[in-house]
């Protein structure tokens, strides 16, 4: 176990080079995303493809697509199916935009009802986008800045277009605005509307700005290729998620007093945690870290311990890798519990076997490295 410790100051003080080689992009994704969201008792809360790294890793491996479109793991982003299924250049053409001016792709919640954020280069690529589409077949909707296409939710098979990313597959309108540099995109002009009036950020919230702490501290000068943000409720195996879901307040003493009660009735698993990330990291070799979130460091600690151990013993099919254990002491006395697992093999450079492995399981619901408490006979 190696301990960490970094004060705000020093995070301040990295370079720009190096920030942007770590969560740089991945914290101003949930910076865009309203609070609210942590309050989600959904398991997987919001994701994140860092488009800028696939690119560079596409080029690398002499990719016909743009970009590394092998190494989506974590895509379950709206926006990315036009991309993914009708290829970079009918994207181009139909999106008006270049594949080079998108930073990230980021995105929250389970068809129709989704939200994606579109990361771009600067805030005057994104006032050009909407500027474009509203001197086409786009129009001012309500008194938010939001611009749509059609009625909302209303089908219009004529309309689909595979590799369209303002048509869904049923052709269904969308609607956007923009914050930033970036722009909002759903499938309701009230989802975007109710997404951009919160002023506290996700990435502003101290659980979340500790485990973005923990990744820069491990990911030296590498980068976050994918991630997703995880819930308490994501590892629960018996109880009511609502017990654990985090209440909407950043009084970490009131969190701290809830997490306290949950414990007591947990016997099995990793603690209970406040939430957490698992991120595909590139550095020499892909790495998978897991970073979850606790009152302190001690219990932390025992936390990453209790995963290191998990892992071993349930993934060991994800093939060989070196674990490092680590803790983060961040915001408010809040520590992280981290483990990276790095892939071994030579030939992993442009897929990570063990982002894959996870999802893979996440998906059948067999990921049981964080379980919280005994698993229903």
């Amino acid at each position: 176990m190696r301990s960490i410790y970094f004060a705000s100051a020093l995070l301040l003080a990295t370079s720009p080079t190096a920030l942007a080689a770590g969560t740089d992009k991945l914290g101003d994704a949930l910076s865009k995303f309203p609070q609210s969201v942590l309050t989600s008792s959904e398991p997987m809360q919001a994701y994140f493809v860092d488009m800028t790294l696939l690119q560079v890793l596409g080029k690398e491996a002499g990719s016909e697509q743009g970009f590394a479109q092998d190494r989506l793991d974590f895509a379950m982003i709206e926006a990315l199916k036009p991309l993914m299924m009708g290829g970079v250049e009918t994207w181009k053409q139909n999106s008006g935009i270049d594949l080079g001016q998108v930073h990230y792709f980021a995105g929250m919640g389970v068809p129709p009802q989704t939200v994606s954020v579109w990361g771009l280069d600067s805030e005057a690529t994104a006032t050009s986008v909407l500027s474009g589409l509203s001197a086409g077949e786009f129009e001012p909707v309500g008194a938010d800045g939001v611009i749509g296409n059609g009625e909302p939710m209303k089908v219009n098979i004529q309309a689909r277009d595979i590799g369209n990313p303002w048509r869904d597959e049923m052709g269904r309108a969308t609607f956007l605005s923009q914050t930033g540099n970036a722009i909002v995109q759903a499938a309701t002009p009230d989802a975007v509307a109710g997404f951009l009036k919160n002023d506290e950020t996700v990435r502003d919230h101290p659980v979340v700005s500790t485990l973005l702490g923990s990744l820069d501290a491990v990911s030296d000068t590498g980068g976050v290729v994918q991630a997703i943000l995880i819930s308490p409720t994501f590892g629960l195996q018996n109880g009511d998620p609502r017990s654990l879901t985090l209440s909407g307040t950043v009084n970490m003493d009131e969190l701290r007093s809830q997490l306290a009660s949950v414990m007591e009735q947990v016997g099995k698993g990793i603690p209970p945690y406040f939430g957490g990330i698992i991120a595909d990291l590139q550095t020499d070799q892909p790495e998978l870290v897991i970073a979850l979130a606790y009152p302190g460091c001690d219990i932390a600690e025992a936390a990453a311990e209790t995963v290191d151990q998990r892992w071993t013993d349930t993934m060991a099919d994800s093939g060989p890798a070196t674990l490092q254990t680590s803790t983060f002491e961040g915001a408010d006395g809040l520590c992280a519990a981290v483990v990276s697992v790095a892939a071994n093999s030579d030939h992993a450079t442009i897929t990570n076997p063990h982002a894959k492995a996870v999802f893979a399981k996440i998906m059948r619901r067999q990921f049981d490295v964080l379980q919280i408490g005994a698993a229903q006979e």
